[in-house]
């Protein structure tokens, strides 16, 4: 996918340079977050916060055997041992 820069003026995008597309050619231009902006698709209205926090209570926990438990654990373990090598490798690379 390619990226198109361009920047905001009078309402109207402008862009750096002229576009190779075809004329008519419609595009989906994703707005970057701004702050204070809240999480689409959230209702964060008192009555939202509410019916999530219902629908979480209403959720029944995980129940793992030992055997299943001890295999999580494991893979956690080879997890950390996995992301401990790589930062090591990653911070040597940098004083080279």
């Amino acid at each position: 996918m390619s990226t198109i820069r361009g920047i905001v003026r009078n309402g109207r995008i402008e862009t750096e340079g002229p576009i190779d597309l075809p004329e008519g050619t419609e595009l989906q231009i994703p707005i970057p977050d701004r702050p204070g902006d809240s999480e689409p698709g959230w209702d964060n209205s008192e009555e939202g916060i509410a019916a999530w926090l219902e629908w979480a209570d209403s959720l029944r926990p995980l129940l793992c055997n030992e055997p299943q438990e001890a295999e999580s654990e494991a893979w956690l373990k080879r997890c950390d041992r996995h992301a401990a090598e790589r930062s090591s490798r990653d911070v040597e690379g940098l004083f080279r």
